[in-house]
Formats: C-alpha cells, structure tokens, sequence
C-alpha cells in the first residue's frame, strides 16, 4: 500500500508530465499553457496564453467565474458574522 504522500508525489509527477507534454505541444501553435490554484475559490485555473504577446486567449474558469465565486465567500463571511 501507497502511503498518501506517496501517491500525492506520483500524481503530480504525472501532472507535470502531462503539463509537460501539453507544452511542446503547444509550442507549435504559439501558445503556453498555465495552471495555478485561486485560493480564495479553492479552483485550480487555466490560463492559454499567446507565447510572444502574452495575451490571454483563454482562462478557465473565466474571471468572470472567480469573481462571482469571490463575492460569495464575501457574502458568506457576512452573512456567518451576522448571526452570531
């Protein structure tokens, strides 16, 4: 048996490897490819990038999304701090 640290360690060597692979892929079309956690949200963020200008082609979720989901824990704060 796996120990959870284990498995955690092999899962993200996979993610990197499959990050990895996606990349040089996208080095043909121009593109990067990025990944990062919105804590507030507790999501893991996409982002597809133009390589040369930057310029964000596509995030997922979108802003949008993050916002809204940054204005419920907001709200939630609120709403917990006020029944007390």
């Amino acid at each position: 048996n796996k120990t959870l640290a284990e498995t955690l360690k092999t899962n993200e060597e996979k993610v990197r490897a499959a990050v990895k692979e996606i990349n040089n892929e996208l080095v043909k079309l121009q593109s990067e490819l990025g990944f990062s956690v919105d804590k507030v949200a507790n999501d893991v963020v996409v982002t597809v990038k133009r390589k040369e200008s930057g310029e964000l082609v596509r995030q997922i979720p979108s802003e949008t999304v993050l916002k809204l989901a940054h204005n419920f824990e907001k709200l939630k704060g609120i709403l917990l701090d006020e029944s007390f």
